[in-house]
């Protein structure tokens, strides 16, 4: 539930801010996974805070205005699906590596219990 009654810029910038900070730690390089989970949770609450400002423009009978936060939430909405999707992709390349770092070490237990003496019967 929001207050409409009340603009929400002023936390908007600071929010924006903030993420604005994060984006600029991860240029240039890869993000760690941490970061890229801090950067999806800025924008998801920049999207929310965009879509309170959308709200309070529409009860301040300024339509304009309130396409404009609306279409800015929206945006923020897909970039941080973008930023889940992309841990998601992450998560799933580190249980491949790890299985895969697995193998080779079952491979090696098996071979050294079938070259011992008196194993396998």
């Amino acid at each position: 539930e929001c207050n409409a009654s009340a603009s929400v810029l002023s936390r908007y910038q600071q929010e924006a801010g903030q993420l604005g900070q994060l984006i600029n730690e991860t240029s240039g390089s890869a993000a760690a996974p941490s970061l890229i989970q801090q950067l999806a949770l800025r924008t998801i609450r920049l999207a929310v805070l965009g879509d309170m400002q959308a709200r309070h423009e529409a009860a301040q009978g300024d339509f304009e205005a309130m396409r404009f936060w609306a279409g800015k939430a929206a945006r923020l909405q897909e970039g941080a699906a973008r930023q889940k999707l992309q841990l998601q992709r992450w998560a799933v390349q580190q249980q491949e590596a790890q299985t895969q770092q697995q193998s080779p070490q079952k491979q090696q237990t098996q071979q050294t219990q079938l070259r011992e003496p008196g194993a396998g019967g």
